[in-house]
């Protein structure tokens, strides 16, 4: 009746810890109770019905959260909740994040400090603030219509020192406030654009992939760019030199 799992649903579950309370049928309306009855049967695992708010007294700590779709369910994190090594699947989520949390197939609207592993998600308008030691997105995508001023998602860096890792990229993207520390980045495009902000001042980037960059760092912040449309533009430029140089009945 559990289906390996603890059923949520803030606005029509019911408070109480005795059974049924918190199957699929019947399920609880708040964590506290939540998590007593998944310590009880022994599960880590909780199905999110609609939307969810983690309140300011919330402490969780290794549980994975499962909501119904990005469309479906939506998750906040109040700033105040302690959210610690936990999994968020299939939900829009925004707020406030601790440590080491996982945030897998979700649109993200904002979340900060982040510190952890964001996989297959879409990000969408809201800053993403980073704050600890790395913090790795891994087949993501922007969820931003458009490509010019402000038609990114941001990055923040959270003034550093934070590494990041991105792999298999797709859309824009913009990097901001890398100011104290070295923060170490490697950027991989599927395909997209990277603009760095000029409050990157400190750090080391690479860039790869095919895409485009837009460097308006500043200081001591080391850009590097070997992605496919720049070494098009520094072939074409050659080529373009080269044939000032040579007759115009001459084949190159």
């Amino acid at each position: 009746s559990f289906q390996n799992a603890i059923t949520i649903d803030q606005t029509n579950g019911t408070a109480g810890q005795a059974y049924p309370i918190g199957t699929v049928q019947y399920p609880v309306n708040n964590l506290t109770d939540a998590k007593f009855i998944a310590q009880l049967r022994g599960l880590d695992s909780f199905n999110i019905r609609g939307n969810f708010v983690f309140g300011a007294s919330d402490i969780t700590d290794g549980f994975t959260y499962q909501g119904q779709s990005a469309f479906k369910t939506s998750i906040t994190l109040t700033e105040a909740a302690t959210i610690t090594n936990c999994i968020f699947i299939d939900a829009t989520i925004s707020g406030f994040l601790d440590g080491g949390n996982s945030v897998i197939n979700c649109t993200i609207k904002g979340l900060n400090y982040v510190d952890g592993r964001v996989e297959k998600c879409e990000l969408g308008v809201g800053d993403i603030v980073l704050n600890g030691t790395s913090a790795s997105f891994i087949d993501c995508y922007s969820g931003v219509a458009g490509g010019g001023v402000n038609q990114t998602p941001i990055i923040d860096m959270g003034g550093g020192p934070t590494d990041l890792i991105i792999r298999n990229y797709s859309g824009g993207l913009e990097l901001q406030n890398s100011t104290t520390g070295f923060s170490n980045a490697s950027i991989d495009l599927n395909s997209g654009r990277v603009i760095f902000d000029s409050t990157i001042s400190a750090g080391a980037f690479i860039v790869r992939g095919v895409g485009s960059v837009t460097d308006n760092s500043t200081g001591t912040a080391s850009i590097q760019s070997p992605v496919i449309e720049n070494l098009l533009r520094t072939i074409n430029e050659g080529v373009k030199r080269a044939s000032k140089l040579v007759p115009h009945n001459t084949t190159i």
